[in-house]
């Protein structure tokens, strides 16, 4: 059997030390950057979920478009903008060769049209979504307010320059904009979805940490 002389024994001892602090710190190395990009991973993941629910809960863009409904325009792609939507033909062209169409009038004018904006509003806030009521309470909370907005505009219609024939289509958008809100607070939905997808986020993350823990020196020399 090989014998080492005492100097020699000890400057390999010491060699075998440096070896496994080395190893050591470089465990250590790597899980900090393992650990460090799962969290950046997980951060990542809370400021997507952030960003969704934002635009799940803003019904800004949903009230912007009815109101594009009641003004009768439609969106021109050669312009980028909103344009009146055309009435009927009226037989003659322009120099251009293009169709002259009758002016077509608005649902509402604009007094009619704040109205509607200003009925709307409370019925799209978060805090309503994010609110727990019962079936009866929406049912009774939906009636009030849209017999509210029925006989307001029964009386303002002339003020507000709104055609008979257009009552009906003024209505159902605005019933068609408000119901949705209050649905998702039924029995607190909106805000047992919003917990639960959280918390499907942070299991998601911590069990990918978990598996990215580093082993012990011996488990690793063990394999």
């Amino acid at each position: 059997m090989t014998m080492f002389k005492p100097k020699q024994e000890k400057i390999q001892n010491e060699m075998f030390e440096a070896e496994l602090q080395q190893g050591r710190e470089q465990g250590v190395l790597d899980y900090d950057a393992r650990s460090s990009e799962q969290e950046m991973v997980a951060l990542q993941q809370k400021k997507e979920n952030e960003d969704l629910t934002r635009w799940q809960q803003d019904m800004e863009g949903e009230l912007n478009l009815v109101v594009h409904r009641l003004k009768r325009q439609r969106y021109d792609e050669n312009t980028e903008d909103w344009v009146q939507m055309p009435g009927e033909f009226t037989g003659r062209k322009d120099e251009k060769g293009n169709p002259i169409y009758k002016p077509i009038r608005p649902m509402m004018n604009d007094l009619g049209i704040n109205f509607f904006i200003t009925s709307s509003i409370p019925s799209l806030s978060r805090n309503l979504m994010m609110s727990n009521y019962d079936e009866e309470k929406i049912y009774t909370r939906l009636r009030r307010i849209i017999i509210q907005f029925i006989h307001h505009l029964g009386y303002h219609h002339k003020e507000y320059d709104i055609d008979e024939g257009d009552l009906s289509s003024i209505l159902d958008a605005f019933k068609s904009l408000i119901e949705p809100a209050h649905w998702r607070a039924l029995n607190n939905g909106e805000r047992n979805f919003l917990n639960s997808t959280s918390r499907r986020i942070e299991a998601h993350a911590y069990g990918q940490q978990q598996q990215q823990k580093p082993k012990g020196f011996l488990s690793g020399l063990l394999g």
